[in-house]
Order: structure tokens, then sequence, then C-alpha cells
């Protein structure tokens, strides 16, 4: 099962998150949803980040704020909006790619 671990991290698969700061482990996140959902708005609130991150609730205005800072993201109540894709990119430490393509859809196998 090591081995494998081994394998799967060093093919990019496994990041491991305490490697990881909240502010890329939350843009990282961000645009693992985005993926996943239409238009740029992602309701969600501070309460929920924390679950989905694994980071106690007082961190997550901080990694926000400094992510809406650089202008990827607009955040107001319940609500993070994508504004720059590519912007949001470096901030998640390129960990979306590997990752987004182990969740793409299963070909189709006749029965």
């Amino acid at each position: 099962m090591l081995a494998l671990n081994e394998q799967l991290r060093g093919a990019g698969f496994i990041k491991p998150t305490d490697v990881l700061s909240i502010k890329a482990r939350l843009a990282r996140w961000l645009l693992m949803c985005h993926d996943r959902t239409e238009g740029s708005e992602i309701p969600m609130t501070h309460e929920f980040l924390s679950l989905m991150l694994s980071v106690r609730r007082p961190g997550v205005p901080e990694a926000v704020q400094a992510v809406e800072a650089t202008g990827a993201v607009r955040s107001h109540r319940g609500m993070i909006a994508v504004r720059d894709r590519p912007l949001l990119q470096p901030i998640a430490d390129n960990g979306s790619g590997a990752p987004a393509a182990l969740s793409a859809p299963l070909p189709a196998v006749p029965v």
C-alpha cells in the first residue's frame, strides 16, 4: 500500500494537504468546484469551506481574503464567484490537474 501511495504521489495524483497552505487548498478546491458547476458563482459558507478543507473555521476568512486580494475571486455572504481562473491556478500550486483528471467521466462499457 505504501508503494502505491508513493507511486501516486510521484505521478502528481496525491498532494499531501499538510504541505499546501490553506490559501492553496482553497484555490485548488474552488477550481475543482468551478469545473463541476455552471456559471462562476459557487454558493458556500466559511463553515462549509472549513469542513471541505479540513481546517479550523477561523483560518478560512483569512484565506478567502488573501485569494480575493489577487482579484481571482469575489466573495460575498454565502457566495464565492470565480472572476479570473488563470489567476487562481498558480495560487492552487497547479494541483488541480491530476485530481481533476481522475474525476473525468469514465467511458461507457458495452454490456
